[in-house]
């Protein structure tokens, strides 16, 4: 089984030098606009019933933001926290890249899996579930990756977040095939390379929802499930299985 995977490792990199080199020149050629700038900020209004927002910085300073603006490589984000009256509050992060901006690949670097692991947080894992069954508004929506991240700070305190994740790929729940999207699966990433070589990066985008109390204590608020519907109609409602015929 090394063997295996270390030979998959060897024509995974061979293959993916070759065709990040095509792949990247035909998709200069190729990105098309699906949606309009500013379509997050249009769908997401800045108070969701008794909710109020603020939007976010990436970073805590302007170089900071510009710099992580830039290694995210988005055609466009939306970083806001929400508060209910009662004082919980949530955020949401949406990186959205249109087809032939970004591939899979360097999209899925972002998700909390790697980017908070390689940033000192660590996975609660009695918490981890990678099929987190969420309704809402309008129906059921894509099932979530959920955790429970935990940073250790100075004298013994600790940071913990209750995070709700999702890679949307072409309209559809990506799946790592991993047990936490940290290392990513050679047989998934060769595919990955050979598909975008032959038909271009897809519109792909992440959400994360994160907040200090178990976000599913938040979800029999009428305004919060009303959040959960303008996510879904944006892109996470389950759709309907094609039918044969």
């Amino acid at each position: 089984m090394r063997k295996l995977y270390a030979a998959v490792a060897v024509i995974t990199m061979l293959a993916g030098f070759g065709f990040s080199m095509y792949s990247n020149e035909k998709l200069k050629e190729k990105e098309v606009f699906t949606h309009s700038a500013g379509h997050l900020k249009e769908v997401f209004p800045v108070k969701i019933g008794d909710m109020t927002s603020v939007d976010k910085p990436l970073g805590n300073t302007e170089e900071v933001a510009h710099a992580a603006s830039d290694i995210l490589d988005v055609s466009e984000y939306l970083h806001r926290e929400y508060t209910l009256p009662d004082g919980r509050s949530f955020v949401v992060y949406i990186s959205y890249w249109n087809p032939g901006k970004s591939d899979i690949r360097s999209a899925s670097r972002h998700t909390p899996d790697r980017c908070w692991v390689s940033n000192g947080w660590k996975i609660d894992q009695s918490s981890r579930n990678n099929n987190d069954s969420i309704s809402a508004m309008g129906g059921p929506l894509m099932d979530a990756y959920y955790r429970f991240y935990e940073y250790s700070m100075d004298f013994g305190r600790k940071y913990r977040r209750s995070v709700w994740f999702w890679h949307i790929v072409n309209g559809e729940r990506y799946d790592y095939r991993t047990k936490d999207n940290y290392t990513a699966n050679p047989f998934v990433y060769l595919n990955n390379m050979i598909n975008q070589a032959l038909y271009g990066s897809p519109e792909q985008y992440f959400i994360r929802v994160d907040s200090a109390e178990d976000l599913h204590g938040f979800l029999d608020n009428k305004d919060f499930q009303k959040f959960l519907d303008i996510l879904g109609k944006l892109v996470l409602y389950r759709k309907e299985p094609k039918q044969n015929g």
